[in-house]
Parts: structure tokens; C-alpha cells; sequence
């Protein structure tokens, strides 16, 4: 099994932390998931959407009845964090970061997984790469028999960013 070392706790209730790999010295982002979660990640390995942190190990580890998931650690910011340091988006970038959360989305959504949480907290921008990814599936369910709740819901969010684009 691959070693990890905890570099720092990432939230208050410690189910999340940055972690460095003793094999290949990268570090990388590990979650105490429960199950449901556990299932969308499976998914989310699968499929290993475009735009969205690589898992690098999903298991059950029943010595500890935890499931734990290691995914990539982005090397970049937040749109949050580098909003409260007082950066402004132009309207280009605006039309990029929209454009690119789309074409996250587009996939993620025809395989009814729907994210439930998208937030300037959990989109990030790697200057690296100048590209943006959508984090944290945390709150994310699986949309089984496309409920007209989840539907509206869908609805919502890409009315939303079509006034986006609009700007």
C-alpha cells in the first residue's frame, strides 16, 4: 500500500487534509468519505473527467470502516481566494472560467451526477496549466430518475451561466 504523510488539515472536522506521497513525492489532497460519496468518487474515477482533480486511490479500509479517496492537489487557487485578495475579473476571464465550468459540467451532467455545490470556493484556477477545474464532490448525488427537482435544478444553473456569458 502507498505511504502518505499529513502535511496539514484542509477543514475543521479533519475528513480532509493535504498529504505528500513518500513514492513519488507529489502531493496530493486525501478525504474520510462516507458511503455515498464513495460511490460518486467510483464514478468519478471511471469516467476521469476533464477539469476534474485524478484520483490516484479510492478503497475501503475496514480496519478503520473509513473509505478514503487521494486526489490530485491542484496547484493553483480558488476563485474565492483570489477574489478576497481584491482581484478583479475581466470579462474575458469571466467568459473563459464560464465557458470551461460548461464543458466540465456538460459530461459530468449526461452521466446524472450532479454537483450540488458550485461555489467560487470550490472552483479553482491552475495558472500552471491556465486551467480551471471544479473541486470538492462532496455534496454531489447521482440522479438516478431524473427528478423534475434535479431537472429545475439543472435548469437553474445553466440559465445562470448563460447570463454569465452575456456580460
Amino acid at each position: 500500500m502507498i505511504k502518505y504523510r499529513i502535511i496539514c488539515p484542509l477543514n475543521d472536522n479533519l475528513t480532509t487534509f493535504r498529504v505528500k506521497c513518500t513514492e513519488d513525492d507529489k502531493l496530493y489532497i486525501k478525504k474520510i468519505l462516507d458511503r455515498p460519496q464513495f460511490e460518486i468518487y467510483k464514478i468519478i474515477q471511471e469516467k476521469d473527467y476533464d477539469g476534474v482533480p485524478k484520483i490516484k486511490e479510492l478503497f475501503y479500509s475496514p480496519e478503520n470502516d473509513k473509505y478514503i479517496l487521494y486526489e490530485e492537489c491542484i496547484q493553483g487557487y480558488t476563485i474565492e481566494s483570489m477574489l478576497s485578495k481584491g482581484n478583479c475579473f475581466g470579462k474575458k476571464i469571466v467568459i473563459k472560467m464560464a465557458t470551461a465550468l460548461c464543458n466540465i459540467l456538460k459530461p459530468i451532467h449526461n452521466d446524472n451526477l450532479i454537483h450540488r455545490d458550485i461555489s467560487p470556493n470550490n472552483v479553482m484556477y491552475s495558472q500552471i496549466e491556465d486551467k480551471f477545474y471544479l473541486i470538492d464532490f462532496g455534496n454531489s448525488r447521482l440522479n438516478k430518475i431524473n427528478t423534475p427537482k434535479d431537472k429545475a435544478q439543472q435548469n437553474r444553473c445553466l440559465q445562470a451561466q448563460q447570463k454569465q456569458i452575456k456580460i
